[in-house]
């Protein structure tokens, strides 16, 4: 009779269940880059989406009112009073931020917003790339403000300019109308209160609108793009930017979305942001 050695094939089982573990382990460490690459390209997609119903949204709002919405003032112009602060639906067209205007012009039409107090997040505002479980409406994306005011668009609070298409000389293609605006990623966290203001409901120099430095007319501009960082001298609060790290995603006037590279030249995208500025430049790809 043979003689089995129970202790050899046990021996053998547990190696072989070490090695299927360790096997398992070297496919998820080689899975894992994978799978937030794919995280982050979808991230990116739909945030490109985002940014390119925003801005249809924006065309939509100029086909009704003969004007481009912009982020709210407390001054009338023509007998038509604005507010900063949303008001009721009535009063959409005038009050608030440019992304409260152009809610009724959305896929996502009907949106109601209770100003009593039901305060609540909008997916479309927000850029799956921060995951940031806001609960206030808040936006991730900002309105380029030298298309109300390119002679002070740090200071919005201005009467309204009633800017159309037809008045960017520089062509819908090569102005910037909406875009990533950059945070810290310290406030990725909050539910509410991010530095930077994004809120939506509240419009003029605060709410949901990015510049650069004050311009001077006839003096060269140059705004810098930075990537969202927890370190201080990578932050810029108002400024523009985002999460991804191949650059950050621009709603040009056309509602064509590109990505600008964070090296892209300052001179260059803040040409972009003038909208009569006369300067014709290539948009990066």
């Amino acid at each position: 009779m043979r003689h089995v050695d129970h202790r050899s094939r046990a021996g053998g089982a547990k190696i072989n269940i070490t090695l299927a573990i360790l096997a398992c382990g070297l496919l998820i460490a080689l899975l894992l880059p994978t799978t937030q690459i794919l995280r982050g390209l979808s991230a990116q997609t739909q945030s490109t989406n985002n940014l390119k119903i925003l801005a249809l949204g924006c065309h939509g709002f100029h086909d009704v009112n003969k004007r481009l919405p912009f982020n709210g003032s407390d001054h009338s112009v023509d007998s038509v009073a604005y507010y900063r602060k949303a008001k009721p639906l009535s009063q959409m067209a005038t009050s608030g931020s440019w992304g409260y205007q152009i809610l009724p012009y959305l896929d996502s039409h009907p949106i109601w917003l209770d100003l009593e107090g039901n305060n609540r997040s909008i997916p479309g505002f927000m850029c799956p790339g921060r995951n940031r479980s806001v609960l206030e409406t808040e936006s991730d994306y900002f309105i380029n403000n030298y298309l109300n005011n390119p002679e002070n668009a740090e200071t919005p609070d201005n009467a309204d300019r009633k800017r159309k298409w037809d008045d960017i000389t520089d062509g819908l293609a090569n102005t910037i109308l909406l875009g990533h605006g950059n945070i810290s990623t310290a406030e990725y966290g909050l539910t509410k209160g991010t530095i930077g203001s994004c809120s939506i409901q509240i419009g003029g120099t605060f709410g949901t609108t990015r510049s650069g430095p004050n311009w001077v007319k006839g003096q060269p501009l140059s705004v810098e793009l930075r990537r969202d960082s927890a370190d201080p001298p990578d932050f810029k609060a108002g400024g523009w930017g985002g999460p991804f790290p191949q650059g950050a995603l621009m709603a040009m006037a056309d509602a064509t979305v590109r990505m600008f590279p964070y090296a892209a030249s300052g001179e260059v995208f803040a040409v972009l942001l003038t909208p009569i500025g006369g300067e014709r430049v290539e948009v990066p790809e």
